[in-house]
């Protein structure tokens, strides 16, 4: 940020690291591109991802956070270690940037490279963050669902033998498409659910 004047880093939540982030701004002279906006929900919430150019997402233990999707249902391009959870929506130079590892060298270096796109290259990763979370709106999730099930009534008659089995894959590969499928719906919620106020108050 000592080299990116118009740079800010907004932050949201609560935790035990908030007054070290206080502690090393002050000391760097920069307290004032700080912008913590402690817990918030709902239309807060909505705003502080549409205040972004870009969400950094440096956890490789909360691999299903609901945040990445959250953040991409907002148009907002992604920067995420390279762990699972990650790697299914984040396609690199695309929707946004994996790094190997939370390494700060390393997310410094994909902020940098984001920064440095033009207006034009900036919208696409926008425009590709948004079609992300398309195949997981509730037309196309409850279509895939009909699709498994389908699936499930013709395997059970020509698979008799094979039952269990077939039922065992079923039922996780539904459990995973259904808990995909209420993370992304929640986050797409949210943002249309903020849209319609600002509509109605306008």
């Amino acid at each position: 940020m000592l080299d990116q004047p118009n740079a800010h880093f907004l932050g949201a939540g609560k935790g035990e690291s908030e007054e070290t982030i206080r502690d090393i701004f002050y000391s760097e002279g920069l307290s004032e591109r700080l912008h913590l906006a402690g817990v918030v929900k709902d239309q807060r919430k909505t705003d502080c991802y549409h205040a972004m150019d870009v969400f950094v997402f440096a956890s490789h233990t909360e691999t299903q956070g609901m945040v990445l999707a959250e953040s991409l249902a907002c148009g907002v391009p992604l920067i995420a270690v390279d762990a699972p959870g990650a790697r299914e929506v984040v396609e690199d130079g695309v929707n946004g940037i994996l790094v190997k590892e939370d390494r700060p060298s390393l997310i410094v270096e994909a902020l940098k490279r984001i920064g440095s796109m033009n207006d034009g290259e900036k919208r696409d990763l926008d425009d590709e963050a948004l079609k992300t979370v398309q195949p997981y709106s509730l037309e196309s999730t409850a279509k895939k669902q009909l699709e498994i099930y389908r699936t499930l009534i013709g395997e059970s008659f020509e698979m008799h033998d094979l039952e269990s089995t077939v039922w065992a894959r079923s039922i996780e590969q539904i459990r995973v498409e259904w808990d995909l499928f209420v993370r992304t719906a929640a986050a797409m919620g949210t943002v249309i659910q903020s849209e319609n106020s600002e509509s109605e108050e306008e």
